[in-house]
């Protein structure tokens, strides 16, 4: 593991300091990022299984300590009036949105509110996907 780990820090240092191709290397990691992601969801299930058998939601295993978490998911989009109420949002946002461009407060027509302009980040990342043939 620790040769693994080794391997993969001297790759990144590699890119950063400009002695290979930042860009390859970038791909060879989001590819390897993928292949752990779909291995961990293969080991997950047994992971949990074990993990069952503990007395305690958090335990210690080796240097880590591990703790047994659920979480729950609600969908509303069945829902008439989340709908609506979700279309009210989006059409709010983008009220905001032109307050933005506009940089400063705007009062919108059809409602007469005052509409105070959204705040903007921006962030970069590149998307690889295969070459289609």
């Amino acid at each position: 593991m620790e040769e693994l780990k080794s391997k993969l820090i001297e790759m990144a240092n590699q890119a950063v300091e400009g002695e290979v191709n930042e860009i390859a290397v970038y791909i060879e990691l989001n590819e390897i990022s993928k292949l752990v992601n779909d291995l961990k969801k293969q080991v997950l299930p047994c992971a949990l299984h074990q993990a069952d058998r503990e007395d305690k939601k958090t335990f210690d295993h080796g240097n880590f300590t591990v703790t047994k978490s659920s979480k729950t998911t609600w969908s509303f989009k069945h829902l008439k009036d989340w709908n609506e109420k979700k279309e009210d949002i989006k059409a709010f946002e983008e009220r905001a949105k032109t307050a933005h461009g506009m940089r400063e407060a705007i009062i919108c027509q059809e409602t007469g509110e005052v509409v105070e302009p959204a705040h903007k980040s921006v962030s970069e990342t590149l998307m690889i996907k295969p070459r289609k043939a």
